[in-house]
């Protein structure tokens, strides 16, 4: 890589000597002249940018010495252009230095002094975040001075300066949610997100508000990503963030999965049960997301669905297969054997009952069978621990019949609605028949 133009003596220097050349840039950093030191401060921006052919220490830094000079009441605009260009290469290890002054420089009257220090800034990162943050603030909020591409700048600058800058800076953004650039607003809530919790109290009701608005699906999952980030900090977002997991008529798919992610990241019990309710959800990727959020979060009771928001031993038949040990089954005592009749081996508890009781006729016997039958089965079900859903499980024949009734009902209707439309045809022909007459009748007249 080479420092200089392609063929120029830079280009042709050995590392030796090329070391030798840093060394002299830094040595015209404190000449008299202000022109010789600018030029020095600007031509050694590449080296520190790759921290390349530097001493181990550096006094003046460059970038002190290029700050010290912009700031100066009689800048000249190349200057501030230039520098600002330079510092932008420096990067991170200018931020110290230089963040102060680009701060200011953002406010300034000139389009391209504002832009080139707003770059600058978003190129330094998190270093500038203390001296630079309010400037940058302020001139997104200013509407009326600032023009769209520089507010979109600026907020990417913030998002560049993360956590830090949200003292200073947060309360801007959640406003930037409103600007009537749609660019700035995904921009600002970009920025919002890579502030994280440090940003929560000042931005968690704006972005509720995001949510709540129509339409804006991008503008939207990038506000969910911004809550994701918070994480606990932004919980009170957890019931409109839940309201997007329901699924809708013409709803968003990848919102609802990032609505299933925020809510994970939320971490309070209350936004479980929604979670729950997502594991069965008819997108495939949602109950996914949902699964896995869940996991993430050691939620193992959770991962059983949405029934497992009920407690079993508060219902009455977890209290019956609760209290009945497993290993002991209680034995069942024969039907006729209260009255003195000793139940031979084989016989059914149906056919016990018969002897036990006065002689029915053989067609009420056949009727009473089912149900003795179901009645058998429950009562097993619920002494041997059996799950209430499998106790309270009607008999097939229960299930058939009404297969049949609702078979017999669609028919019904089926025969109603041919009914009705032919009903119609009819008087839609006569209809015809009559306004045929009424003109014959008239050209004759």
């Amino acid at each position: 890589l080479s420092y200089g133009p392609e063929g120029g003596i830079i280009a042709k220097m050995t590392d030796e000597e090329e070391r030798a050349h840093v060394m002299m840039l830094l040595g015209k950093l404190e000449v008299e002249e202000p022109t010789r030191r600018q030029r020095a401060a600007i031509a050694i921006a590449a080296y520190i940018g790759d921290q390349a052919f530097l001493p181990e220490t550096m006094d003046p830094h460059p970038a002190a010495v290029l700050a010290k000079e912009m700031s100066h009441p009689r800048a000249t605009k190349h200057l501030l252009v230039d520098g600002s260009r330079a510092l932008a290469i420096m990067g991170p290890h200018c931020a110290e230095y230089a963040g102060e002054c680009l701060g200011e420089l953002v406010n300034t009257m000139d389009p391209e002094v504002r832009f080139e220090s707003i770059r600058a800034l978003r190129n330094m990162g998190p270093g500038a975040a203390a001296g630079a943050s309010a400037g940058l603030a302020k001139a997104l909020t200013d509407v009326e001075d600032t023009p769209e591409p520089l507010r979109f700048q600026a907020a990417r600058a913030l998002e560049a300066l993360g956590p830090g800058a949200a003292p200073a800076a947060a309360e801007a953004l959640a406003a930037a949610l409103k600007d009537e650039d749609l660019d700035v607003q995904l921009a600002s809530c970009r920025a919002l997100a890579a502030m994280g919790p440090a940003a929560a109290d000042a931005a968690t009701d704006a972005l509720v508000e995001v949510l709540q608005r129509k339409g804006g699906f991008e503008l939207k999952r990038l506000a969910l990503d911004a809550l994701t980030s918070m994480g606990v900090s932004a919980a009170a977002a957890a019931d409109e963030v839940g309201k997007i997991l329901r699924p809708k008529w013409g709803d968003d798919v990848a919102l609802r999965r990032k609505a299933a992610v925020a809510l994970g990241a939320m971490g309070q019990e209350e936004t479980r049960r929604p979670l729950r309710q997502s594991l069965g959800d008819a997108d495939a990727r949602v109950a996914a997301a949902a699964r896995e959020t869940l996991a993430a979060a050691s939620c193992e009771r959770a991962l059983q669905g949405s029934m497992a928001l009920f407690d079993k031993l508060s219902e009455p038949y977890g209290q019956v297969a609760a209290q009945t040990p497993l290993e002991e089954p209680v034995a069942q005592t024969p039907l006729g054997a209260e009255r003195g009749h000793q139940a031979e081996e084989g016989d059914t508890v149906e056919a016990q009952a018969v002897e036990a009781t006065e002689p029915v006729a053989a067609q009420e016997v056949e009727e009473v069978a089912p149900a003795g039958d179901a009645l058998a089965a429950c009562e097993e079900n619920v002494v041997g621990g059996a799950s209430p859903a499998a106790a309270a499980q009607p008999p097939a024949s229960t299930f058939a019949d009404l297969i049949s009734q609702a078979e017999v009902s669609a028919k019904a209707r089926d025969d109603q609605a041919r009914k009705d439309q032919a009903r119609e045809d009819r008087v839609r022909l006569e209809s015809q028949r009559v306004m045929q007459r009424m003109g014959i009748a008239e050209e004759e007249e």
